[in-house]
């Protein structure tokens, strides 16, 4: 389950595996998705889960609500905001480490693109469409990031390389 979650929305939705499975064991008692124990090839039991008809209506209400307007946080923003208060190099660090998870994370996102291409993920065409269309968007997004962050990489080491004095830089 975790892998499943790990290859697709990972991007959308972070979650760790006793969210996954304490999320899983709720929709089960709320008849929200059915669960089949199996042996799975490894010779160790599994379970499969599927959603229900109750479950399908309670995506489908979920959808056809309004998504709350709300700001998300982002510690890295938060860290560089307050940057003044530390060493230049900490915020080159802070930006320079964003840099390498966001191009980690266009990776996942090419090697996503390249997984929609077998024809397997093709069979539930209204889906494909609009999980490719979440895939664009998150590239783009991930790409303006990668963009601001080397131009703030660029700007940091100039103005580093222009002054003498570090105090001047506070």
């Amino acid at each position: 389950m975790k892998q499943v979650f790990q290859n697709t929305v990972r991007y959308v939705w972070n979650a760790g595996m006793s969210q996954i499975y304490q999320s899983l064991r709720i929709l089960h008692e709320t008849g929200l998705v059915s669960a089949e124990e199996r042996i799975g090839e490894n010779g160790l039991a599994q379970k499969l889960y599927s959603i229900t008809e109750n479950g399908t209506q309670e995506l489908n209400r979920w959808l056809e609500e309004k998504v709350a307007e709300r700001y998300s946080k982002n510690e890295f923003l938060a860290k560089l905001f307050f940057c003044g208060f530390a060493e230049d190099e900490i915020a080159e660090a802070h930006v320079q480490q964003y840099l390498q998870e966001l191009e980690q994370q266009m990776a996942f996102l090419e090697e996503s693109r390249e997984r929609y291409k077998d024809p397997l993920v093709a069979h539930r065409p209204q889906l494909l469409r609009y999980q490719l269309l979440t895939l664009q968007w998150l590239t783009a997004l991930t790409q303006t990031n990668i963009d601001m962050a080397r131009n703030a990489l660029a700007m940091l080491r100039e103005e580093a390389a222009h002054s003498d004095n570090p105090m001047e830089r506070r």
